[in-house]
């Protein structure tokens, strides 16, 4: 009925909403009838305003059983046995694996063995065993592997839902049992219970319960609207697929469909629930597609590919490898004479499959997934709740961060620090204030204007805290000790407290509706204690005033609200009030229309303010010139301005406002009313610079990172936090970038064809982290010239030499950084501040020249201006990774829109769902922590693929080269011995390397990489190439000579001859082959230290602490080798080693460390020699001077 919005069903099948109330049990009075089928629409109607409709809460369990629960279920968790089962049915090598390993047992068994010539009954079983217990070893432990993600990502599945916004319902509860909101003022029925307002879970709503709906919810259920206090705005598209907002009325279209979403500007309304969880139509949607199978993240869609090749490679190395073995075979059987024995030819194709497997890298996209799923475990503790893997390695690239500033930047609470009444300035100080002291007045040289100025300080009285509950007090903890001590006039008071209280209160639940609605109700209780000198009477006089305001709101007959809207920079509460008895005849009244918001939209279409004796005069020129200088004090000074207004609509006018339809009110606050106000007053409150948040945004600078503020605020007040979070620092017009992980040497970039404005950079010796933080230049670059020239005195040099092309052909813009000095005007001229409305005048070709390259405040913004902000940064930069904030419903296109969506943890549903990222502490740092992860999952990627491509390739061409060279016509390494290598390389390695800990100071001193840079980097290939060919030469070394290192035994006897007699009694025996494994074993162990370090700032002992995982797994590597080599026997193919064959078989491998450190030393040697003389590949000045053509790298001059 819901989802396809059937009336004729609601009207004719369940006899309207009464009905339908009644067939779901719905208590409609405290007296317990249900049965409000029988009553009229108006009683109905009365009912929902007196808040009497609820279900009675011991029924809950009988509605979840008889209508479900509102959750999804979950695909069922798999068990151990599971991920085994499924390991070995989706790898067809596997299976041909352990088909070998039963075809090898029996052969073993019935056929005579080739090294004897006789059956072995008693040990001939043991080589396919031991291959079938590899095999099943290694499917157990990525088995165990897989169990472990899927508990992360369980635990990360359980932190979004407990982020989930609560929903307020009414229920029929004992008052002494009840608890959420309300409970206060309630009326008690014959069976105890009261209608009281609770908050609940989402998950906790269930059929039959009366909830309210406001803006910004995601609904997770579908409802039928019972009533409203204004028009409700609903977005179906994702449910429907139509675009167009659709307009909300109980007649009409009371549908509310699971899965949309009521837009910024609705009006909180009533609703019934009607079906929940699966039994919903979103429910419905989403359990039919629960099954299908899960997205791949970039990275592994570009590992896939990558083992798809190598797994090519493999299995070529595997088939010569076969080949090889079976011509010699052949060859000795036509041409010497020498038996066939059908074990040997199994025994070589299982060493065949066995490469293959060891060459096919299953676990590269495995890695990613094993780093992913560690990182967002350990990013929540770090505030991050990631809702889609691919934003942890996306924002790895960032290159832009675009952020709110109300509890992103600030500390989420405020604290109001001056009021401006009847045109004079009231500041609250903080406590122990000098007496008598005086704020610095208008008329100093700092100030605008001459006002007068009163301090209002604080002292040790502290009315008692009011109760909680609903329709009692709006504050939801004690007040703060202290008050006003300076009478403040009575009449601006009084409308000044009904103002905040008509549109800071939610009526619902008699709570503030956000941060800046609570700082303004502390602000009425303190004001009310200072007016009226604080008496216990005064306090409760003013709770009864709010109750019969909060009454008031709660009929909508006498109310109508807008929100506050981010479109019209206000809300509005349309206040009828009552008819004296001399009009009531005449039908004579009075509606009185209260606003609160942007103190500049408000003050422009006032005409009129409250004077000190509480008489609304005009505001003469001089007078709006006088508050226009108060506005303009307190947004230099940082303070966030409300301002609060009037209007009172009567007779004809009054009429028409209350007779509007809901269509003409679909754009708020803005087209509701559009009458003149009275001026009130103006409140400044303050927000505190979240201490950590400075030092974040100088890691940004440092991490190459641009950050751009957009806020809702005045352009001056968002310059003064822009200062005082480091946005916007203080320096000359030049300064040095240190220690660049891409550029060393001293380097000057200059513009020569732009003297107006043009920047020197120097970067200095030294440190080759990334850029200081405590430099005056940023890391992202904007020049306006053909051509970057770089003079450099010294050669380029990096290790990640190879980001230096994509890196800076990004960033090939330089910023001038704005002198200390610089007065909010410079930097709005300059471009570096811009409001909201220039920013909607601006033609996108004007944007791109004159302020883009500069841009760091976008104050007075819309949701859509974040969005065009978005797609013109994108312009100017194809490459760039932009991250985004946002809260509201209406921010969600821009988070979709935006490359990594990080949403408020306070925030809206709808922002929720539209984003990657929550930020659960609604704190900048967040994405600072985030785009580390990032960076740091990548790179243990990267890591991770060092190492296994180098025992790749290693494996292959010794098992290869081994199979030549070897007399008898075996591979030196045994099947079982490269599974126990695949065990190594794939699992092992992917929990020791992709799992570190990322090391902040590293990784956020770098320049972000493009979009299309290579996981796979020159560096990585030379490190990768360099150490296999090593590994490959000590491994054919000691396959040919090897032997002379083996201690003289006595009981070693030489491998049948086939042709010719052994060289040497120990060449290719038992011992020798043993020696071999053992050490190609120990280069993997020592080359797990090589691989973990990619940068050439990075030394060998550097960040220990953050590879605990890798150290552990090493350990276990290192015991079970000993316990392979020395008890494993004919299981593993191995013999005890002699101590002195330990030592030089430990002692070869650990070759692999020097040959790292010289690998990486002529690496860095190389890659200066390779880069052109001037510092700058030829590539990126050919795409600047390609970028400068077209018109993207135009400046302002």
């Amino acid at each position: 009925m819901v989802g396809h919005k059937r009336i004729d069903i609601l009207t004719n099948d369940h006899k309207g909403l009464g009905g339908l109330l009644y067939e779901l049990n719905v208590r409609s009075s405290p007296a317990g009838s249900p049965a409000v089928n029988m009553c009229s629409a108006e009683e109905r109607s009365a009912a929902v305003q007196r808040r009497e409709l609820g279900i009675v809460a011991h029924s809950i369990p009988e509605r979840q059983t008889r209508y479900g629960v509102n959750v999804l279920s979950q695909p069922p968790k798999e068990s151990m046995w599971q991920f085994v089962k499924s390991s070995i049915q989706d790898d067809r090598v596997v299976q041909i694996l352990i088909g070998a390993a039963l075809v090898s047992m029996i052969l073993g068994i019935t056929t005579p063995d080739f090294r004897t010539g006789e059956v072995d009954l008693a040990m001939g079983w043991v080589e396919g065993a031991a291959i079938f217990a590899s095999v099943f070893i290694v499917t157990v432990v990525n088995a165990v592997n897989d169990y472990r993600k899927q508990e992360q990502f369980a635990e990360v599945m359980r932190a979004e839902n407990a982020a989930r916004r609560r929903v307020t319902v009414w229920r029929y509860a004992p008052l002494s049992s009840a608890g959420g909101c309300g409970g206060g003022g309630s009326v008690t029925g014959t069976d105890g219970l009261a209608c009281v307002a609770l908050e609940v879970p989402s998950s906790d709503i269930v059929v039959g319960d009366v909830v309210q709906v406001s803006a910004g919810m995601q609904l997770t259920f579908d409802a039928v609207l019972l009533g409203s206090l204004g028009p409700i705005l609903a977005d179906e598209s994702s449910v429907t697929g139509e675009n167009d907002d659709v307009l909300k009325q109980a007649l009409t279209d009371p549908f509310l469909i699971s899965g949309s979403s009521l837009l910024d500007g609705s009006a909180e309304g009533v609703a019934l629930v009607c079906a929940v969880g699966p039994n919903s139509f979103s429910g419905e949607i989403t359990m039919s597609i629960q099954s299908t199978e899960k997205t791949n993240t970039p990275l592994q869609h570009q590992l896939e590919a990558m083992a798809e090749v190598i797994g090519k490679f493999g299995i070529g190395a595997a088939v010569f490898t076969f080949a090889a073995l079976l011509i010699k075979e052949l060859f000795m059987y036509l041409v010497r004479g020498s038996p066939l024995y059908a074990m040997k030819f199994f025994e070589n194709l299982t060493t065949a499959i066995a490469i293959v497997v060891v060459a096919v890298p299953e676990g590269l996209p495995l890695s990613v997934t094993i780093s992913l799923a560690y990182s967002m475990r350990l990013m929540l503790k770090d505030g991050n709740l990631v809702r889609h893997l691919a934003a942890c390695e996306t924002m790895g690239g960032a290159t832009v961060l675009c952020t709110d500033k109300t509890g992103t930047l600030t500390v989420p609470t405020m604290q109001v620090k001056q009021i401006f009444l009847s045109a004079v300035t009231y500041a609250v100080e903080d406590a122990d204030p000098v007496v008598g002291g005086d704020l610095p007045t208008f008329g100093d040289e700092e100030s605008p204007a001459a006002l007068p100025t009163r301090s209002i300080h604080t002292h040790t009285f502290a009315p008692p805290p009011p109760p909680r509950g609903f329709g009692q007090s709006p504050f939801s903890r004690a007040p703060p000790r202290r008050a006003i001590t300076v009478p403040l006039p009575p009449s601006s008071v009084q409308l000044l407290l009904d103002c905040i209280v008509a549109n800071a209160v939610d009526p619902e639940v008699g709570r503030a509706t956000n941060k800046t609605s609570e700082a303004l109700l502390w602000l009425c209780h303190l004001m009310h204690c200072s007016s009226s000198h604080a008496t216990q009477q005064d306090v409760q006089s003013f709770r009864n005033t709010q109750a019969s305001m909060l009454a008031a709101m709660q009929d909508p007959s006498r109310c109508r609200r807008y929100p506050f809207s981010s479109h019209s920079k206000m809300s509005l509460c349309m206040l009828r009030q009552l008819a004296p008895p001399a009009d009531a005849d005449n039908g004579g009244g009075r509606t009185r229309i209260y606003a609160a918001g942007a103190a500049e939209v408000i003050l422009a279409r006032c005409t009129s303010y409250i004077n000190d004796k509480g008489v609304p005069v005009p505001l003469t020129s001089e007078m709006r010139v006088c508050h226009e200088q108060a506005l303009t004090h307190y947004t230099e000074s940082g303070l966030r301005t409300i301002c609060c207004a009037f209007s009172d609509a009567h007779g004809a006018a009054e009429a028409i406002l209350w007779n509007q339809q809901p269509q003409q009110l679909q754009h708020g606050a803005a087209a509701a009313y559009g009458g003149e106000f009275c001026m009130i007053g103006m409140v400044g409150l303050e927000e505190d610079v979240r201490p950590e948040v400075p030092g974040a945004v100088s890691q940004c600078f440092g991490a190459g990172l641009r950050v751009i503020m957009i806020t809702g605020d005045a352009t001056l007040t968002a310059i003064n936090i822009a200062r005082r979070c480091g946005l916007i620092r203080g320096g000359s017009s030049s300064g040095a970038l240190r220690g660049s992980p891409l550029l060393d040497g001293s380097r000057t970039l200059r513009n020569p064809e732009a003297p107006s404005w043009s920047t020197t950079a120097t970067l200095a010796n030294g440190n080759d982290n990334g850029f200081s933080p405590t430099e005056n230049i940023d890391a992202a670059i904007f020049v306006n010239t053909s051509l970057l020239h770089y003079e450099n005195s010294g050669a380029a040099s990096d290790v990640e030499g190879q980001f230096l092309d994509s890196a800076f052909g990004r960033t090939a813009w330089m910023m001038q950084e704005p002198t200390a000095n610089a007065s909010p005007q410079q930097l709005i001229d300059s471009g570096y501040a811009l409001d909201g409305e220039t920013f909607r005048q601006l033609s996108d070709t004007e944007l791109l020249q004159q302020y883009l390259p500069h841009i760091r405040i976008l104050a007075r913004a819309t949701p859509m201006d974040k969005k065009r902000l978005l797609s013109l940064l994108r312009r100017i930069d194809p490459s760039a990774v932009i991250a985004m904030t946002g809260d509201g419903t209406n921010d969600a296109p821009a988070l979709k829109l935006s490359d990594v969506g990080f949403a408020m943890n306070g925030g809206s549903d709808v922002a929720k769902r539209a984003s990657d990222i929550i930020l659960l502490n609604d704190n900048f740092i967040g994405m600072v922590k985030a785009t580390m992860w990032g960076r740091n999952v990548k790179d243990n990627i990267r890591k991770f693929l060092q190492f296994q491509l180098t025992v790749n390739f290693s494996a292959c061409v010794v098992s290869f080269c081994g199979a030549i060279m070897s007399e008898q016509n075996m591979s030196p390494l045994k099947p079982v011995q490269l599974l126990w290598l695949n065990l190594i390389m794939d699992t092992l390695a992917a929990l020791a390397l992709a799992t570190e800990l990322p090391c902040e100071p590293m990784l956020l001193s770098r320049l972000p990489e493009s979009k299309d840079t290579a996981i796979i980097v020159p560096s990585m290939w030379f490190q990768i190439g360099f150490q296999s060919t090593f590994q490959v030469m000590c491994q054919l070394f000691l396959l040919g000579y090897g032997n002379v290192l083996l201690s003289a035994r006595g009981h070693t006897k030489p491998l049948p001859p086939s042709g010719e007699p052994p060289r040497d009694p120990r060449y290719f025996s038992d011992a020798h082959i043993c020696f071999l494994f053992n050490s190609f074993v120990w280069m993997q162990i020592f080359n797990f230290f090589n691989a973990r370090l990619l940068h050439r700032s990075e030394g060998f002992f550097s960040n220990w602490a953050d590879s605990a995982v890798l150290f552990v797994i090493v350990g276990i590597i290192v015991v079970l080798q000993i316990i392979i080599v020395e008890f494993g026997g004919k299981i593993m193919s191995t013999v005890p080693l002699t101590a002195h064959e330990w030592f030089y078989s430990v002692l070869i491998a650990s070759g692999t460390l020097p040959v790292g450190a010289v690998s990486r030393w002529i690496y860095a040697r190389y890659s200066k020699r390779v880069l052109p003389r001037d510092g700058c590949s030829r590539g990126l000045l050919s795409r600047l001077r390609r970028s400068v053509k077209s018109g993207r790298l135009k400046g302002k001059r």
